[in-house]
């Protein structure tokens, strides 16, 4: 069953997409949440990396602080951007 978020900071999903420069290329990657659709964290980077990602999700975390536990995360296809396990990256966030 897919969580049906109803209110903001209870899902938040990750969008990734490059942007064409006159020197080649540059990557945003967007943390979106899912109830109001609104970009709440963003990073952009010369290279489509895990710094990339974790840039955005900390720009996220750091604009809305959510309440720790209550906010799904989800990157679905982000292969590029994967990165070993910590466990406790986002301990004491909130």
């Amino acid at each position: 069953m897919q969580p049906d978020p109803c209110h903001p900071d209870e899902v938040w999903v990750t969008d990734t997409t490059y942007i064409g420069l006159a020197s080649g290329f540059a990557y945003l990657a967007a943390i979106i949440d899912a109830c109001s659709r609104r970009i709440v964290g963003y990073a952009v980077s010369r290279y489509i990396d895990t710094e990339l990602a974790l840039a955005a999700l900390d720009a996220a975390v750091e604009s809305r602080r959510p309440e720790h536990g209550r906010c799904i995360h989800h990157s679905e296809g982000a292969v590029n951007m994967r990165a070993p396990p910590t466990g406790k990256r986002w301990t004491g966030t909130g």
